[in-house]
């Protein structure tokens, strides 16, 4: 089998990838009135299952029909506006699942989720909350808040997490400060608290300092709380994923040779070759093949949570100040 040429970044400047989103924009309303068909992106053609150089309109559904069982105007058409497509399946689930405590030093990666709530997922990466002016965890909402309306400020975070790998309230490590979710991001993040410390690490991956925007065609990995350390390429920036709440929009999808993730990473940052963070992992197959990942926007998360990458202030309950008195 010949080698594929490696797979390169398209800037956002990319003719290619310009026409790709204008013929995109120029179709969507259509395309979406097709069989299955539940959303519309513009990124990295894929052939025998792997990611391509070749930019294409990628039109996502929640499940393949043979063309032989659709009419002629229902099938998706090689080329729009003469820029090649590509259907994608995208059937996912959000990630949950386990592990052990790390004690006295926590790194991104590791298993973490509410108490009361019983969900378990990945404690990603210590952030800088800009409201608190604290430091915190962050992770998905449905890792710290669960997968419905209703927490409150201040739950109690473990690692481990409860659901599976035993974690209790002995192992507190964070208390809720804020969240969002809604159809761009699933994202939460918990003031740090208790006798351990957080480094701005992920295991395997190393310092995790900075942020920048995501671009197609990037090369990306994350330390997951499941699958480890995993590599994978980004395709698309304005991927649609179904679930049982509804559409969501504009996310990373990022494929993979092998398995790139599976339950239990929701919540762990996707990271770029210079260790900045441009992703937040939350979803991938329902299934095997586990070849693909689905993450927020790193950008909107961030923007969205009000935090940063630069450091901050940890206050946790064990740091005492000494004032000196002059004179």
């Amino acid at each position: 089998m010949a080698k594929r040429d490696p797979i390169k970044e398209v800037a956002e400047t990319d003719p290619r990838l310009r026409a790709a989103r204008r013929a995109k924009r120029k179709n969507e309303e259509r395309l979406r009135r097709l069989p299955n068909v539940i959303g519309v992106g513009a990124g990295l053609k894929a052939v025998d299952g792997e990611p391509t150089n070749r930019v294409c309109v990628r039109v996502y559904v929640s499940e393949k029909v043979d063309k032989a069982n659709l009419r002629r105007d229902e099938r998706v058409p090689l080329r729009l506006d003469g820029v090649l497509t590509d259907v994608v399946v995208s059937r996912a689930v959000r990630h949950q699942d386990r592990v052990s405590r790390h004690d006295p030093i926590v790194r991104g990666g590791v298993s973490g989720g509410n108490h009361d709530r019983l969900l378990t997922g990945t404690m990603g990466i210590l952030v800088f909350d800009n409201v608190s002016k604290r430091s915190a965890v962050l992770s998905n909402w449905h890792v710290m808040c669960g997968l419905a309306d209703g927490c409150v400020r201040g739950e109690d975070i473990v690692q481990p997490g409860r659901d599976g790998d035993g974690g209790t309230r002995a192992d507190l490590f964070a208390r809720l400060e804020r969240w969002v979710n809604d159809s761009e991001v699933d994202a939460a993040i918990a003031l740090l608290t208790g006798p351990r410390v957080m480094y701005r690490e992920a295991l395997e991956i190393g310092a995790v300092v900075g942020a920048e925007s995501p671009v197609v065609g990037m090369s990306v990995k994350k330390s997951g709380r499941t699958t480890g350390l995993t590599t994978g390429v980004i395709t698309d920036l304005e991927a649609v994923a179904s679930f049982a709440d509804g559409l969501m929009f504009n996310l990373l999808y990022i494929e993979g040779p092998e398995r790139v993730s599976a339950g239990g990473d929701s919540g762990s940052v996707w990271v770029n070759d210079r260790n900045n963070v441009v992703g937040l992992h939350f979803a991938g197959p329902a299934r095997s093949p586990f070849d693909h990942a689905l993450a927020n926007n790193f950008d909107t998360v961030r923007e969205r949570l009000d935090i940063s990458m630069v450091a901050g202030v940890t206050q946790q309950s064990f740091v005492g100040v000494l004032h000196t008195l002059n004179g």
